[in-house]
């Protein structure tokens, strides 16, 4: 089995209850990965240090980021722009995780720069499946920047 502990996931999520269940997955399907948890985009940002001009260092910049579109404050189309125009961090892939599937969301996401943009099912059984297809694609298969 391969060894994920290298591996660092940015998850920005504002429902604490839809975080556990993307932990819980993630542990579930064997990829035991840092997971950096932020409650906001506008969080988000600041870690980055987008807002102040000062980049993380390489080691601790996600390797991928999932994001969830309905957020408090800056929302996750907003982020997503911000994030994608970045000259360092433009090419993290994203990964929305959200529960809208209105086609001018998807769309919009897309020309944003959104790598992949998924459904959060209601039923856990459904999401860890879908968290082990992002597993297995994202970690297993395509190479990321890093």
């Amino acid at each position: 089995m391969r060894d994920y502990s290298d591996i660092r996931i940015m998850v920005i999520e504002d429902n604490d209850e839809d975080y556990v269940a993307t932990q819980r997955a993630f542990t579930k399907v064997g990829a035991l990965v840092e997971i950096k948890h932020l409650e906001s985009a506008n969080l988000a940002i600041s870690y980055l240090g987008i807002d102040s001009g000062e980049s993380l260092p390489h080691s601790q910049r996600p390797h991928l980021i999932i994001l969830d579109l309905n957020l408090p404050g800056l929302d996750g189309r907003e982020f997503l722009h911000i994030l994608k125009t970045h000259a360092e961090y433009g090419s993290i892939p994203v990964i929305i995780l959200t529960t809208s599937s209105n086609k001018m969301d998807v769309n919009e996401c897309y020309l944003k720069g959104a790598n992949s943009y998924m459904l959060k099912p209601v039923d856990f059984g459904k999401y860890l499946e879908g968290i082990r297809h992002l597993k297995e694609y994202w970690l297993d298969t395509a190479l990321i920047p890093g």
